[in-house]
């Protein structure tokens, strides 16, 4: 169109005027040369936009189921997806799930045996799908057998089963004792890492689970029992002293993930102290999920309540 009227200029003033706007505008086409192509422009989330369309790149989501809470993990960029779930007897579900951030969780129901996911929005991606193991397989007993040749009716006790977000908060948490860090305006240096241990981890698990029952959270439950009375009556063979053992809390939505958890503590100086104390070299992690116990009492319906995740971390040391 600039092109056309420029050409339809009849005076000669105003047709030089014109030809130096040509000259200014098309300078390519001007000085003889090929037009330079167009160059992509990179779209947030690696999506290359172009003339020629647009090239898929990096939109999949990538799942992750826990067994141990029943919970599907995804990773998306923001926007829209569908959720197809599958049950051992055939039946499908088809649903969408509108991601706000990169991290999202959902509760699996029962019987579920596989989830499909594709992104929709903001752009289009290949399905990802994620099989639903129907449970654990059981644990055989080794029993040894006597000088008799007879094998002897003993039954060892399995290895405990730690999930992978103990393990991943437990790495994350030794490695920020090993940097050391300001708790406040005190720094704390370096300390030893900390070790799992089953009775801490059991104190801290019933502890979690009992806050969604009971509907209470803090460090002191309705009995009055705070973190050191909780050991001693849920695991009352604790071989540590119990004047020793402290308590980090957190309650928040189940978007949260383990790096989240230590950064909101390790902002707040009693937390950050608890995460950094010297004395302790013991610790039990533990996470339960259901609706947020802070909202009861406050007159909502039940349906209205959020759910919510709680992190439980017990120290000590022996």
């Amino acid at each position: 169109m600039l092109l056309r009227t420029l050409l339809c200029v009849r005076s000669p003033l105003a047709a030089t005027v014109a030809a130096a706007v040509l000259i200014a505008a098309v300078p390519s086409a001007a000085a003889g040369l090929a037009p330079t192509p167009a160059r992509a422009v990179a779209a947030p989330g690696g999506v290359a936009a172009s003339g020629s369309g647009a090239v898929k790149r990096g939109w999949a989501p990538t799942l992750r189921y826990r067994p141990r809470h029943r919970i599907l993990v995804i990773r998306a960029r923001p926007g829209t997806l569908r959720m197809v779930s599958r049950t051992a007897a055939g039946r499908k579900r088809v649903r969408r799930v509108v991601v706000h951030r990169r991290v999202i969780r959902r509760a699996v129901p029962a019987g579920v045996v596989r989830v499909r996911v594709r992104v929709l929005t903001p752009v289009k991606s290949r399905w990802v799908t994620l099989r639903i193991p129907s449970g654990r397989s059981p644990v055989t007993p080794v029993s040894p057998a006597d000088p008799t040749g007879q094998p002897t009716p003993t039954v060892t006790e399995p290895a405990p089963d730690y999930s992978k977000d103990m393990v991943l908060l437990l790495s994350l948490i030794n490695a920020k004792r090993a940097q050391g860090a300001y708790c406040g305006p005190t720094w704390m240096p370096p300390v030893g890492p900390l070790t799992m241990e089953p009775h801490l981890v059991k104190a801290a698990q019933l502890s979690a689970n009992d806050m969604f029952a009971r509907h209470w959270f803090g460090h002191v439950d309705p009995d009055g029992r705070g973190a050191s009375q909780r050991v001693g009556y849920y695991a009352p063979d604790y071989p540590g002293s119990l004047s020793l053992v402290g308590e980090n809390l957190i309650d928040a939505p189940r978007w949260l993930t383990e790096a989240t958890v230590l950064n909101n503590w390790m902002s707040d100086t009693d937390h950050c102290v608890g995460v950094m104390l010297q004395q302790a070299n013991k610790v039990g992690l533990a996470v339960a999920t259901g609706k947020d116990p802070v909202y009861y009492g406050q007159g909502l319906p039940e349906d209205q309540i959020p759910d919510s995740i709680i992190w439980d971390m017990i120290t000590g040391t022996y």
